[in-house]
C-alpha cells in the first residue's frame, strides 16, 4: 500500500490509525533501503541525488513515527546504518 493509498482510506475513515501508522513505517523503512540500494551520489528515477543527509532525514521522520505511535519497535539510530531496516 502506498503513502497515498493510506493518506485517502484515512480520509474516509475505511482503515485504522493504527493500521495507517504501521503502514507509514513500513513505507519509510522500505524508502531509506530503496536509497541504500541506489547508493549515495547516485539518482533516483525522480533526478534527486542520494546524499547522507537525505537519509538522514527519512531516518529522523521513521524515529519520530515510531516514537509519536508507540508501536513496540525498536529504535532505529540516526548516526549509522542499522541492518534491521
Amino acid at each position: 500500500m502506498d503513502l497515498a493509498t493510506l493518506l485517502s482510506l484515512s480520509r474516509l475513515k475505511l482503515a485504522s490509525r493504527s493500521t495507517i501508522n504501521k503502514e507509514m513505517i513500513k513505507c519509510y523503512k522500505q524508502q531509506i533501503e530503496r536509497l541504500y540500494r541506489i547508493g549515495i551520489g547516485n539518482e533516483t528515477e525522480y533526478h534527486t541525488i542520494v546524499s547522507e543527509r537525505l537519509i538522514s532525514v527519512y531516518r529522523r521522520r521513521l524515529n519520530e513515527l515510531i516514537m509519536e505511535n508507540h508501536v513496540g519497535m525498536e529504535f532505529i539510530g540516526t548516526k549509522k546504518r542499522d541492518a534491521n531496516i
